[in-house]
């Protein structure tokens, strides 16, 4: 890789097929450059669409999993993209990766026994990487029960009670009373100790507990809401750490069934429910000793990953406004393999990853003709978002383009397959837009009327939305730094996260349409008199 001058730039678009020098037989020749725009909008094609998409959902790049040799084959293909369209390096070496090094973490054995009845990780009970020290074996011959393991004005579960060393039992969430209000809020509304577990663990792990077992009513739910975490490493961007200072600490979580806490209640059984419903009452109560057999392991393998983000640019034609910058995005990692099963993720996300893919070779050719943006525009095509959006939180965190010049996040994530809301493929879910800037919410609007008439629809745009969408892609990390950012997604399908993500079942022409709208939200934004600007607070 290296990098350009913009002579040498607009020298080698005289190669594309579609952004041929001026000649006769190119058909763009003949059009006026006000026309140009929406000749080279429909540039987004079905073919292209699917060229790209072929090789990234192929079983060669074998789910594109964070740190695998299937994500380096993605991100070597998206690099040779960008060298072919002739985007910059703004990389120190000249080339169009950022490197980023992540720790991995796997349950290399996890296993418990209660009273002598053997439970299985995902089946029974759950136990996250990121919040466990993987300690090794454990056992304990009793449990102390603590209610629903808060500390509060209005309810105390640790009343004269010392957890100093030993195994906790617990309800998940908080007590409500025969109202159905919550008895710490008074109200319908829930504490954070309902929705925020980390509060009672910390709590926990304060007062010397060890280890703390919390009980889950909707344990199914939590499974099917913490799969991705569960189905293989947990990566992180906290620098690497050997096994020996990992077993330096001791304090372990997990989440159990409700059918394993009557296993450990035993003949106490009758005595926990009535601590709970003397919570429920506002009533409160000292830990129940419990005598109880438990016994297992939690044995954490730990290893150094690498990956990087792949990161292009298109310098703006304004020598005043090239300064400010649109940042695109899309992730291009997947889950990867599971035994004999690769989890493609041709919606999730090669859809995206296609799709800026084919922006950057609409506004490069737009730019061959000198019809592109006054600003600058950056493709970064980011992996770790199924770890944690860790790719982005890298970028953000450590830019390559100054974050104060960036302008706006443009973020496309899952736009090839129709949610079981829509039958009409022409849609789009539009979230985050208005969070910090009403303008670029007013802007995507504008164009979308004049354009492609898309059904922009706002469902997941609610603050209260609880699949809670706007946290769960890499916009967010340019949000938590004040970057307006606007996300597109197609909502999620029954072959979400599923090895059945398959690219026979992608709607091209649905993708094809919402590529143009964004070509055309992106050009807008990057030609219009002032620049985007937070007024949302």
């Amino acid at each position: 890789m290296r990098y350009f001058s913009l002579f040498s730039f607009l020298f080698l678009f005289s190669s594309l097929t579609i952004a041929q020098t001026k000649t006769v037989d190119n058909p763009l020749d003949a059009i006026k450059p006000s026309e140009l725009r929406t000749e080279i909008a429909a540039t987004i094609t079905i073919e292209d669409l699917t060229k790209h998409m072929k090789v990234l959902a192929s079983d060669e790049m074998e789910g594109r999993e964070t740190g695998t040799s299937g994500n380096e084959k993605a991100a070597a293909y998206l690099s040779d993209e960008y060298e072919r369209l002739g985007l910059l390096s703004v990389t120190k070496d000249g080339s169009y990766l950022q490197p980023i090094h992540m720790v991995s973490k796997r349950w290399e054995k996890i296993d418990v026994t209660i009273n002598g009845e053997e439970y299985r990780h995902i089946w029974d009970f759950y136990a996250l990487h990121k919040d466990n020290a993987g300690a090794g074996a454990f056992s304990f011959n009793d449990i102390t029960f603590v209610g629903y393991g808060i500390e509060d004005d209005r309810l105390n579960n640790y009343k004269n009670t010392n957890v100093r060393g030993k195994a906790v039992l617990m309800y998940g969430g908080e007590p409500k009373n025969s109202n159905g209000d919550y008895i710490i809020s008074g109200n319908k509304t829930a504490s954070a100790w309902s929705t925020d577990v980390s509060k009672k663990i910390s709590l926990a792990r304060k007062k010397g507990a060890t280890m703390v077992f919390v009980i889950a009513e909707d344990f199914k739910g939590q499974i099917a809401a913490n799969r991705k975490f569960l189905m293989g490493p947990r990566v992180s961007l906290e620098p690497p750490k050997d096994e020996t200072t990992e077993k330096r600490s001791t304090f372990q979580y997990m989440v159990i069934n409700p059918e394993m806490a009557k296993n450990m209640a035993g003949g106490k059984l009758k005595k926990v429910k009535k601590y709970r419903k003397k919570n429920s009452r506002g009533k409160s109560t000292k830990g129940l000793k419990i005598e109880s057999n438990i016994s297992g392991h939690m044995i954490k393998k730990v290893n150094d990953r690498q990956t990087a983000n792949v990161i292009g640019l298109l310098p703006g034609k304004d020598k005043e406004k090239r300064d400010e910058y649109i940042i695109v995005t899309a992730h291009f990692d997947h889950l990867g393999k599971r035994g004999s099963d690769i989890f493609n993720g041709a919606d999730d996300n090669a859809s995206g990853t296609s799709t800026v893919l084919e922006l950057a070779e609409a506004f490069a050719t737009a730019a061959a003709f000198d019809q592109g943006t006054d600003r600058s525009i950056v493709f970064l095509l980011v992996s770790g978002e199924e770890k944690g959006l860790l790719g982005s939180k890298f970028y953000t965190d450590y830019p390559l383009i100054p974050l104060e010049q960036t302008m706006v996040n443009v973020n496309i994530d899952m736009v090839g397959r129709l949610d079981k809301l829509h039958e009409n493929e022409n849609y789009v879910y539009v979230i985050g837009a208005d969070r910090l800037s009403t303008t670029l919410h007013e802007v995507n609007e504008a164009v979308n009327d004049k354009y492609e008439k898309l059904e922009l629809d706002y469902t997941y745009n609610a603050p209260d939305d609880p699949n809670r969408y706007y946290y769960r892609s890499d916009h967010y990390n340019f949000a938590q730094k004040n970057i307006p950012a606007i996300f597109f997604f197609n909502g999620t399908h029954d072959d979400y996260h599923r090895p059945s993500d398959t690219i026979e079942k992608i709607n091209f022409n649905k993708m094809s349409t919402i590529g143009r709208h964004i070509f055309h939200l992106i050009w807008e934004l990057g030609n219009r008199d002032e620049a985007i600007e937070v007024n949302v607070k």
